[in-house]
């Protein structure tokens, strides 16, 4: 298989691997991704593992190569992720995630014990009425992951980038009910549609979005392009 040289995996299955890429000089910094739907490798460190990387963040990779949003993973992964972070005392706990990669940082943001979360174009639920572009997976699921009020870890900053014009809009509204005010921090990216992650990338600024944003637990101050 082919793994980063330094890397450890942490928990595999046969449409999962999570794996643990180690930044290069160690830190006290963990960051947790997941790859998006549509993704179908589990090889290497994905979407922004190697940005994080390189800002000096060990990174824990969730793949999965079904889009189920999540809903097969195993309970045996947290366990196997929170086997290798516990002893370690990481002074921060982020996740990233794009899209459906965005709704697992959410939703498993207390299981990580995460106190930033930073989600670009993330979903609330794919299976309600306001949001039919997914509805097809959303209704053959069996749902064991929510995002709910007993799955968003308390003190938790959730900075959500997404495109006011799009139906992403309207998850923002719904994660706003059960987020508390104070720790939601969303910031509008006109003319991203669904792919603010990508968008970002295209204008060179994604590596500037990310780094503000887990720096300073919000992307309020940011100055634009």
């Amino acid at each position: 298989m082919d793994h980063h040289t330094d890397s450890t995996v942490l928990h595999e299955a046969a449409e999962c691997r999570v794996e643990l890429f180690p930044a290069p000089l160690g830190t006290s910094r963990l960051a947790v991704t997941f790859t998006a739907a549509a993704n179908r490798s589990l090889d290497g460190n994905p979407g922004p593992g190697r940005l994080l990387n390189s800002l000096g963040y060990d990174v824990v990779s969730f793949k999965r190569t079904v889009d189920d949003w999540y809903q097969g993973l195993e309970p045996a992964a947290f366990d196997a992720v929170e086997s290798y972070v516990a002893p370690r005392s990481y002074e921060r706990r982020v996740a990233v995630g794009d899209s459906s990669g965005g709704y697992a940082a959410i939703a498993f943001s207390r299981r990580l014990q995460l106190d930033t979360v930073l989600a670009y174009a993330p979903q609330y639920r794919i299976d309600a009425d306001f949001d039919t572009r997914w509805s097809d997976i959303g209704q053959s699921l069996t749902w064991r992951y929510r995002i709910d009020a007993d799955t968003i870890a308390p003190r938790c900053a959730f900075v959500i980038v997404y495109d006011p014009l799009d139906v992403d809009a309207l998850h923002l509204e719904h994660l706003a009910t059960v987020i508390p005010a104070e720790y939601l921090r969303p910031w509008k990216l006109p003319d991203a549609a669904h792919s603010a992650m990508t968008h970002l990338f295209a204008l060179g600024q994604l590596k500037a979005v990310t780094t503000y944003a887990l720096e300073h637990h919000s992307l309020e101050g940011f100055e634009q392009w």
